[in-house]
């Protein structure tokens, strides 16, 4: 019988929590008349998510094989859990906004980044509008957390959780995040 750890749980509970969020503001616009959401920009964005997801589970598999890699070379090992777990969440944050600011400020990665900024509308499922070819390079910037001694389940899932916690922004209604 499949018994899910407490990563899975919770990479379950958070992508839930943003599909519940996304039929709530879908759901608040339309009964507003706010007009945030059209049919095929909405459709549009699931298309490419889709496309993002597939190319993702294509690629996954390198890209798990690369960090452990990497891995096995980190240069220090942090054991105490919570600091693990912040650090590693800042700093992939952190080369997730080196990420992003690359792809706003060259040239070759604005070429694959603008799909993400090509919505006229603004909403949860914008953020769904990912860079459909990111994950093909991405690795590379979070190398350098699995050198810091970071295992790659590990990144990876952190990497979920500033994307889901990131998706939060895309919204025109006022959600106060921390």
């Amino acid at each position: 019988m499949f018994h899910p750890d407490i990563r899975q749980e919770t990479a379950l509970l958070l992508i839930g929590l943003l599909v519940v969020m996304t039929v709530l503001e879908m759901w608040f616009s339309y009964r507003e008349n706010r007009h945030y959401y059209e049919k095929r920009d909405t459709f549009t964005n699931i298309y490419l998510t889709t496309l993002a997801f597939l190319l993702n589970l294509v690629v996954g598999g390198s890209t798990f094989f690369i960090l452990n890699y990497a891995w096995h070379f980190r240069l220090f090992e942090i054991h105490n859990a919570i600091i693990y777990w912040l650090v590693l969440v800042v700093a992939q944050d952190f080369l997730y906004w080196a990420l992003h600011y690359t792809g706003h400020y060259c040239r070759l990665f604005w070429a694959i980044h603008v799909t993400h900024h090509s919505s006229e509308h603004f909403n949860f499922t914008t953020g769904f509008r990912s860079t459909v070819f990111e994950p093909l390079y991405r690795v590379f910037f979070y190398l350098p957390l699995a050198f810091m001694g970071f295992n790659a389940i590990d990144i990876l899932y952190a990497y979920l959780i500033t994307q889901l916690y990131g998706n939060m922004v895309h919204t025109q209604y006022n959600v106060p995040l921390p």
